[in-house]
């Protein structure tokens, strides 16, 4: 087997790296979209949340933290810490864009599928011809769907936070006595 595609994939996955660490605006917009979810928010305030708050308030999982990155005044982009410590971590299948409408009063999370993903599944299908068993191939799609999962419920939490701290935004938080 020739080593072109590994050598496609390892490239893919450097320049997709770069793009991500340096939060590259055209990275984080352009992609095919495989998550989208937009929730109203009741009652938001003028100004969005900050990218500190948003990270507070998605601090608390098993999984690396998130990181957000303001990308436009109501437009944030997010992904999983490279560092993510001792938590569980996994290899991505999208990266997040966190958007604040104020005119609809709503938030809107979108996943883009990684540039990787999509290499390493065309590897997959590849390898069938090659190999003549499919094994590999329903491995690495098992192995993604898994990993979707993960991420469909924590860009789902995210939607939440944001409009929860979107609601706050501005104003104190009054702790119940």
């Amino acid at each position: 087997m020739n080593a072109w595609p590994f050598a496609l994939l390892l490239l893919v996955v450097i320049v997709e790296t770069v793009f991500s660490l340096r939060w590259n605006w055209t990275y984080f917009s352009v992609g095919f979209r495989v998550f989208y979810r937009a929730l109203p928010v009741l009652d938001p305030k003028g100004t969005t949340p900050s990218e500190e708050r948003l990270e507070a308030a998605l601090s608390k999982s098993a999984f690396p933290p998130l990181v957000f990155w303001a990308l436009e005044d109501d437009r944030f982009a997010f992904r999983e810490r490279i560092d993510g410590g001792l938590r569980f971590g996994y290899t991505p299948v999208m990266r997040g864009n966190l958007v604040f409408k104020p005119r609809g009063a709503r938030v809107e999370v979108v996943g883009l599928v990684n540039w990787s993903v999509l290499v390493f599944v065309g590897l997959a299908v590849f390898s069938v011809t090659v190999l003549q068993n499919p094994v590999f191939l329903l491995l690495t799609v098992g192995l993604c769907a898994l990993i979707y999962a993960i991420q469909f419920r924590r860009f789902s939490q995210v939607a939440r936070a944001a409009a929860a701290e979107w609601s706050m935004s501005g104003s104190r938080r009054n702790p119940t006595v």
